[in-house]
């Protein structure tokens, strides 16, 4: 996604940013893309490819009509879960990423 294709957010892409700073205190970031489902997903997964140091596990639609696209990636200590789903307008989309980094995976283990 080229900077400015979100609506209201002219910072760089989130795979860019790194990972113990997923722009929200939850590792949840939300947005608008300008771009239609199809395309955002495809941005998505370019930036990820661009950015190296991670492994597409996997990627698709998650329902029968393709209104809802989801792929995770994991890097080095960190994983992310990405849902992009169609807007009312199809010139537009909803992305949604969700980021769990190493440390949360072991606070949550009980030992």
């Amino acid at each position: 996604m080229k900077k400015g294709d979100r609506d209201g957010d002219d910072s760089p892409s989130h795979v860019s940013q790194p990972s113990s700073s997923p722009s929200t205190e939850d590792g949840v970031r939300d947005y608008t893309s300008k771009a239609s489902m199809q395309d955002t997903a495809a941005q998505l997964l370019e930036e990820y490819a661009r950015a190296g140091k991670c492994v597409l596990v996997r990627a698709g639609y998650l329902d029968l009509l393709g209104n809802n696209w989801s792929c995770t990636v994991v890097g080095d200590g960190w994983v992310d879960t990405v849902v992009v789903r169609g807007a009312e307008d199809s010139r537009k989309s909803e992305v949604k990423v969700v980021r769990m980094d190493a440390k949360e995976w072991e606070e949550g283990v009980p030992r």
